[in-house]
């Protein structure tokens, strides 16, 4: 009888450990999933507060009147948006697919990597997105109507 409580207890004891141990392996896993979760909320309320609003504006008005600046800094923003929402989803499905395959080698420290990868995501949408400010600008049309245009549309127009 002894010998029964004894290995049950020993039993239970290996069972708890390795509950705590999963319980914090599950902890890490959720955490950089809210990383990834809440960078992913942040690009798409840029899209949904920034460029939805513009492209409203202007279907509205047919007009820019925000001058070269803004427009610029407007179709940057939304191109960057864009890919930043692009981006997270890749870096999610990328992590997911990691996490299933490597799901022992997760550690305590993989917050720091899922720090690097968001940053690299922000990174890549920047520079994605900044040729904007050199390829568009105001553009008046032969009606008066000023437009916030690409330089391939002014060089289109000429021909």
């Amino acid at each position: 009888m002894n010998n029964l409580i004894n290995f049950r207890t020993e039993k239970n004891r290996a069972t708890k450990s390795k509950f705590n141990s999963n319980y914090r392996r599950h902890i890490v896993l959720a955490a950089r999933l809210v990383r990834f979760k809440i960078s992913l909320t942040i690009a798409d309320l840029v899209v949904l507060y920034v460029y939805a609003p513009t492209q409203v504006i202007w279907i509205i008005t047919y007009n820019w009147y925000g001058g070269g600046f803004l427009c610029r800094t407007t179709k940057f923003i939304n191109t960057f948006s864009l890919h930043l929402t692009a981006n997270m989803q890749v870096l999610i499905a990328a992590d997911r697919l990691y996490i299933t395959t490597h799901l022992r080698q997760i550690h305590q420290k993989s917050h720091f990597a899922t720090n690097q990868m968001i940053a690299l995501a922000w990174i890549l949408a920047i520079a994605c997105a900044l040729p904007q400010f050199f390829v568009f600008h105001v553009y008046i049309l032969p009606g008066g109507n000023p437009q916030c245009v690409s330089i391939w549309f002014v060089s289109y127009s000429f021909y």
